[in-house]
């Protein structure tokens, strides 16, 4: 069955990429997470993994959602190192971020069929209970760590390696919902360096993180791929907890930096109004889905 083709629908995908790539930048939220609440997160999976088989047959949904998603992190990129590096801004951008997840939290969940059986077995509340440790281990290491200085990475071998390991955590991490790679970067100090390489598209060590970004994203798809075709649902709670964590890891670490009660107020205000864009977000792509062939095989 061939793929349905048209402006709308092309504009859509590029659209949704666009918002994917922001989101994916975003300390705290992940891009995929954006992919489930359009419902296009298993087809995008299924494409990645078995890249031969769907190349042609999605090329156009393929070409118009990666365009979007490089766009859009390009223009994040250039914005977003400024604001997290001012104080004034720093805390309340991060309770927006808190907002979004929330938000999108919900979407999650449905990832999860609870309808399908009356209750969830031991094996889901296990995945469900490993991905918020995997998320609370990070803030422990955050915590642990402290305020420490950005990672220097300089032009040579040493510097391509690096780029091309934050590459690999880049894919991965945008491959499972709730796994922010901008949260991990934050706390190994290279998320800065990462958002300066793209933002002032350094080629330098742009060529080996986009090495990196698709050898983790042929490579680990296969792995979700999988999984999610033979424990859907244990999949669903291991993203569900990875997306709670995530959001308690988030709504630790920036309330830990409000100074005031009007700092605290700016930040209400920006939780509130997260919230309400990542719930808009969600009755969007449930309205506007784009999986609408995600049946045929």
């Amino acid at each position: 069955m061939e793929q349905t083709r048209g402006r709308p629908r092309d504009l859509k995908a590029f659209l949704v990429g666009m918002l994917i790539g922001i989101s994916a930048q975003v300390p705290g939220i992940s891009g995929a997470v954006v992919a489930v609440c359009f419902g296009i997160y298993e087809r995008l999976i299924r494409d990645v993994a078995t890249l031969r088989i769907y190349v042609k047959r999605d090329f156009w949904f393929l070409l118009f959602l990666t365009a979007g998603a490089v766009v859009g992190v390009i223009m994040i990129s250039r914005g977003l190192s400024s604001v997290m590096n001012d104080d004034a801004y720093r805390v309340p951008a991060q309770f927006l971020f808190v907002g979004l997840i929330f938000g999108q939290t919900p979407a999650v969940y449905r990832m999860a069929e609870p309808g399908k059986r009356e209750r969830p077995t031991k094996a889901n509340i296990a995945a469900l209970a490993i991905g918020l440790a995997v998320m609370l281990s990070l803030l422990v290491v955050e915590i642990v760590s402290g305020d420490e200085a950005e990672a220097s990475v300089h032009h040579n071998g040493m510097g391509m390696l690096v780029m091309f390991t934050v590459g690999m955590v880049v894919a991965i991490s945008a491959l499972v919902p709730g796994i922010s790679h901008s949260t991990i970067l934050i706390v190994f100090g290279l998320f800065t360096v990462f958002t300066d390489t793209v933002g002032n598209l350094d080629m330098y060590l742009l060529v080996p993180l986009v090495i990196g970004l698709v050898a983790g994203a042929l490579g680990f798809s296969k792995a979700v791929h999988l999984a999610l075709e033979r424990h859907h649902r244990m999949m669903g709670f291991l993203i569900l907890g990875l997306t709670i964590g995530s959001l308690v890891t988030l709504s630790v670490t920036s309330a830990m930096d409000i100074a005031d009660l009007a700092g605290a107020t700016w930040c209400a205000l920006a939780l509130t109004a997260g919230t309400m864009v990542a719930l808009w977000f969600v009755k969007l792509g449930r309205q506007n889905p784009l999986n609408d062939d995600k049946a045929c095989e």
